[in-house]
């Protein structure tokens, strides 16, 4: 199993430290080829102290095709891990709540 690092500080910049879109989540997704590689792939999503806001759309847009196929939290949590503020941990986890909801409705 390849271990893939996604550093979110790649979406910021001097000028900009939060991440916000719906978008901007599922471009990313796109750009690093989530959906192509994560049958053989488990990925940590690292969280710079440089950032000081994401959105709930862009964990949203970024995890939207990632739930359709994988359905449940525990089964994204086996794939995704979260590195950051606690804050930040807490923030995917509530959303992942929502996105199980929303792909098993």
């Amino acid at each position: 199993m390849n271990l893939v690092e996604l550093k979110l500080e790649e979406l910021i910049s001097k000028n900009i430290d939060s991440i916000s879109g719906r978008t901007t989540g599922q471009n990313y997704a796109q750009d690093k080829k989530i959906m192509d590689s994560i049958d053989s792939t488990k990925y940590v999503i690292i969280i710079s102290p440089k950032i000081k806001a994401i959105n709930d759309s862009f964990i949203k847009g970024f995890f939207s095709e990632v739930f359709k196929k994988y359905r449940t939290k525990e089964k994204v949590q086996e794939k995704f891990t979260v590195q950051g503020e606690a804050y930040f941990v807490d923030l995917f986890n509530k959303n992942f709540s929502i996105l199980e909801s929303i792909s098993n409705s």
